[in-house]
């Protein structure tokens, strides 16, 4: 995706930057696994869509399975207590299909988001974190191909996230334990070729949001 080629070019120019020997002690990088799932209540919208013809859609989601990913980012140290940074990943939830009842596929994620970090010492060994990520979900999927194109497309959005966690000091690795709350934006759109009497032009717009519980376990190097 040309989306990881940008990762890649920005990681470096951001490492080709960093001139000095100390600025170099400070640039660290993070590998994490996550497994998200979904909480909260779900809710659904009504579009009016023209006189007497409403759609009901969804506003507030689930996945009915977990989300599983992993994701590496690269951070700068900013003092012994923030840093900040950028990272990306692949995020993968096996989902009902739209157009084909009781059928599933794979669905891809791909977060690009940036990273805000505070930490402190709890123990010469121990520290606590706690990580502000914020960025883009990207995702392109289209579903029910037909000869006059697709009936429901789905694309990316907002991504926001808090994390929470527990890191341990190993020589020059820390492992973390993070829990935290992410959520999650998709944009849809629907054309409505499938119902009688509209054309594929006749389309609807809509977005809907998921609350995610995140659990990730991270490895920074």
């Amino acid at each position: 995706m040309r989306f990881n080629y940008i990762i890649f070019i920005l990681l470096f120019l951001f490492i080709t930057n960093t001139s000095t020997a100390q600025d170099l002690n400070k640039i660290f990088l993070e590998a994490e696994a996550v497994t998200k799932y979904s909480v909260g209540e779900t809710k659904r919208d009504i579009i009016y869509y023209e006189t007497n013809f409403t759609i009901d859609v969804p506003q507030i989601s689930s996945h009915e399975n977990p989300i599983y990913g992993l994701n590496i980012s690269l951070s700068y140290q900013l003092s012994s207590n923030f840093s900040a940074g950028f990272g990306s990943g692949l995020n993968f939830v096996f989902e009902r299909r739209p157009d084909f009842l009781n059928e599933y596929h794979t669905k891809i994620m791909a977060p690009f988001f940036g990273r805000f970090r505070f930490q402190t010492s709890v123990s010469p060994s121990l520290i606590f974190i706690s990580d502000i990520n914020a960025g883009y979900q990207y995702l392109d999927f289209k579903h029910g191909n037909t000869p006059n194109g697709f009936l429901f497309q789905e694309s990316g959005g907002l991504l926001l996230n808090l994390d929470l966690g527990l890191g341990l000091k190993i020589a020059k690795f820390t492992p973390l334990l993070k829990a935290g709350y992410e959520l999650n934006q998709f944009n849809h759109e629907n054309s409505l070729g499938w119902i009688a009497g509209y054309n594929y032009e006749d389309k609807i717009e809509y977005t809907t949001y998921y609350h995610l519980l995140k659990l990730s376990l991270s490895l920074r190097l």
